[in-house]
């Protein structure tokens, strides 16, 4: 089975690595009771862009290899149930494990399961989240990021113990039970944190090919431009996982990974390495054998911005604001919808995107156009504009 998405996907643990039995390279039958031993098979994960490191992805909408090198506290599935990872369990609203104090104040306290380890084997502690707070406020101060609601909102993290780790919150949080902070390895990064140099630390092999973590693969080859080997971590916190290796290669050309999905090289296709167009090839392809399976995850925001200056605006029409007042009504094309190609991620619910969900704004002195939702309905199943809004187009002349 070969999954293709047009969004990141992220829960690989529940892929079973199954393949037939195989012979002894001698020819004969394996003796009784004794198994005959199968390949490690490797998944085939294909990408649209090189990830920009194993930890950071924001120039792109690659999210699989954090999930695949990387392990949180607690995640959620698909369905928004939470569930923990390195932690024994959920912190509870009024309990001794999610405190809210008179002041507004918070506190969350998480225990670590026991003998988790990083990659290479060294123990993973409370500290390494205290450590991983000091890394990121080094990088915001140091231009290498950005400072999300999770990091103002916090205020400090301490570990009374090398299992315990206690997060207090400045205000009401709801979001503190799944907090997105990352334990950092402390034992390879600190003393290039102390050190204070901003280019030396964002240029460390950690972030890249000699990455450490704790998540379900060990990344084993980085080849920069070509592809991320990643095998199976033995004590990984969920387990072991039941497929062996996983490897991530990437091309821009969606053609050329439609050509992968349907020659059996890749197997999952996801950070927009396929387009509508190789989706609705892969749909008739796949159909008849059951070959493989679309999923489609409608999460990304599309909008269109004006340009108002009169000196960089092109074409010159869109300062008229009864050619805004036209386009903000005219409705997407089908073919620029998802609701034609396959099933949606969420058990089939209809996505269909229509004008009424686009907002228009005006320059200073267009009072007689309203901010509001158009009150049209869409164009038609041919994608044609009707005719009331073909001659808002036209009016301006």
């Amino acid at each position: 089975m070969r999954i293709a998405r047009v969004a990141p996907i992220l829960a690989l643990l529940a892929f079973a690595a199954c393949a037939p039995a195989q012979p002894r390279s001698d020819g004969a039958p394996a003796p009784a009771g004794e198994t005959a031993a199968s390949p490690p098979r490797t998944l085939s994960i294909l990408l649209r862009t090189e990830p920009l490191g194993a930890t950071d992805s924001s120039a792109s909408l690659n999210r699989i290899s954090l999930a695949l090198f990387s392990a949180p506290l607690v995640a959620s599935d698909g369905h928004e149930v939470r569930f923990p990872i390195l932690a024994e369990a959920l912190p509870e609203l009024n309990t001794d494990r999610w405190r809210v104090y008179p002041d507004g104040r918070m506190e969350t306290t998480y225990r670590l399961r026991s003998g988790l380890t990083w990659h290479d084997g060294t123990p993973l502690t409370a500290e390494d989240f205290v450590f991983a707070r000091r890394v990121d406020a080094a990088r915001i101060e140091w231009g290498q990021g950005s400072a999300t609601d999770e990091f103002r909102l916090l205020e400090e993290i301490a570990a009374p113990d090398a299992r315990t780790m206690v997060m207090r919150w400045k205000q009401p949080y709801t979001e503190a039970a799944i907090p997105a902070l990352m334990p950092r390895a402390r034992h390879i990064l600190e003393s290039a944190l102390d050190q204070g140099q901003p280019e030396a630390f964002a240029a460390h092999p950690y972030w890249t090919a000699e990455y450490v973590g704790a998540g379900p693969y060990r990344l084993t080859r980085w080849e920069r431009g070509a592809f991320i080997d990643g095998v199976a971590f033995d004590n990984f916190a969920l387990g072991k996982p039941k497929i062996e290796r996983v490897q991530l290669s990437w091309n821009q050309d969606p053609n050329v990974t439609l050509g992968r999905l349907l020659s059996g090289d890749g197997h999952i296709a996801v950070d927009d390495a396929v387009q509508f167009q190789q989706a609705t090839t892969l749909r008739q392809e796949w159909a008849p054998t059951n070959g493989g399976t679309l999923i489609l995850n409608p999460t990304r925001l599309r909008y269109v911005q004006v340009q108002y200056r009169p000196e960089y605006v092109s074409p010159r029409a869109l300062l008229d604001v009864r050619v805004r007042r036209a386009l903000a009504l005219c409705d997407r094309p089908p073919h620029a919808r998802g609701d034609h190609v396959g099933r949606s991620g969420d058990g089939g619910r209809d996505h269909r995107a229509t004008h009424r969900q686009l907002l228009w704004r005006h320059r200073p002195g267009d009072h007689e156009v309203p901010l509001r939702p158009a009150p049209h309905g869409p164009a038609d199943g041919r994608g044609r504009v009707p005719e009331g809004r073909r001659r808002l187009l036209h009016q301006p002349g």
